[in-house]
């Protein structure tokens, strides 16, 4: 974004440059807002999420293992597994960390501002309405592959998957 290269990686780590060459540096934790964080648990009879007071804390953030980024204009969103989100608002100056239940995020994809999607383990993938303050589970009966990479072009999506799972939409 704006020549700031991202590698997201495990253990919590997060690289970044601000030039045009290849130098790397970790972004630093006072750079993530742990004070103000958000955690939800999934309940899996209604379907939906609930807050929770749990927090989390740095010794989970650093087992994190990051596994996609994505921008759309000044919003960033990185997501992992064990259901950590980190989202920026400001390009990636500042980040805030959410926990969405246990599940473990392969791939985000922001549509628009307010639209995307996260491809998730067994078979699960969620999707925001609201620019990712709300996500909402989908899931499908007797699937419980792990779907690997979400991606779209204009309302046409396609969602692939271990054990060769093609799913495809054409009205997001």
């Amino acid at each position: 974004y704006n020549n700031t290269h991202y590698c997201i990686c495990s253990k919590g780590t997060i690289l970044f440059n601000n030039k045009d060459d290849l130098n790397f540096v970790p972004l630093l934790i006072e750079k993530i807002d742990f004070d103000n964080q958000h955690v939800f648990s999934y309940n899996t009879t209604d379907k939906k999420f609930v807050s929770e007071e749990f927090r989390i804390e740095l010794i989970e953030y650093k087992r994190t293992k990051f596994s996609d980024i994505a921008f759309i204009g000044q919003k960033c969103f990185i997501v992992g597994d064990n259901g950590i989100i980190l989202k920026s608002y400001d390009a990636g100056k500042s980040w805030l960390i959410e926990k969405w239940g246990s599940f473990n995020f392969n791939d985000i994809e922001m549509i628009d501002d307010n639209n995307g999607f996260i491809a998730a383990n067994n078979g699960y993938i969620l999707k925001t309405v609201d620019g990712g303050k709300s996500w909402q589970v989908i899931e499908w009966d007797h699937i419980s592959t792990n779907f690997n990479a979400i991606s779209f072009y204009k309302d046409k999506g396609i969602i692939v998957g271990n054990r060769s799972y093609i799913i495809t939409t054409h009205d997001k």
